[in-house]
């Protein structure tokens, strides 16, 4: 259940988020396990070598690509990803990927808190304004079934849809918690983050 709740959180916030990105200009966006470019762009920028201290090294593989003049494109094809473990597992993955986010792109990072649909409905309830959370919550539902099952093909969405409330509120904690801290937690193994996101 764990591992779902969070896959939760990629099939409908992150990739929403990416594509959203992708039709108002933004294309610095290079993440996760499965990139693709050309052997003589990698030998361009020095190969591995300059990235390895680095715990974003897509981030930063990517950026040393557009600063050749490159450009990031998103796949057609969906590449699915296995996720596994317990709470605290997912705890310590969200965690360190919120501190990567933080060191590697400060903006970005402040930015996230707009995307926090269920936190904001909350405030929104207290001060009253039961309308305001209901059309923002109903949006939500409706980008994350968009997102999850048309475009993601996600199974899951549509059968734990009713965690995504629940996932919001946990993601926009672990946004709060990574605002402070230079550690993470990598295979079991403690390590710190320096201000420009190499590891010590």
């Amino acid at each position: 259940l764990a591992a779902k709740f969070e896959g939760l959180g990629t099939v409908t916030d992150f990739a929403p988020s990416a594509l959203v990105g992708r039709m108002i200009g933004v294309d610095d966006l290079a993440v996760g396990a499965t990139m693709a470019f050309r052997r003589v762009d990698l030998d361009r920028i020095g190969g591995f070598r300059p990235i390895g201290d680095f715990l974003a090294d897509d981030f930063q593989l990517g950026l040393r690509l557009r600063g050749l003049g490159k450009r990031g494109e998103i796949s057609q094809a969906i590449v699915e990803t296995e996720l596994g473990g317990g709470w605290g597992d997912v705890w310590r993955h969200q965690l360190r990927w919120t501190r990567t986010l933080r060191v590697s792109n400060p903006p970005g990072y402040l930015g996230l808190a707009i995307t926090f649909t269920a936190f904001w409905a909350l405030c929104a309830v207290a001060l009253g304004l039961y309308w305001i959370a209901a059309v923002a919550m109903m949006c939500r539902a409706v980008m994350a079934w968009m997102s999850g099952v048309w475009v993601m093909g996600s199974r899951d969405v549509k059968r734990y849809w009713w965690m995504i409330p629940a996932r919001d509120l946990y993601a926009a904690v672990v946004w709060a918690s990574g605002i402070w801290g230079s550690s993470v937690v990598w295979r079991g193994v403690r390590l710190r983050l320096s201000r420009d996101g190499r590891l010590n």
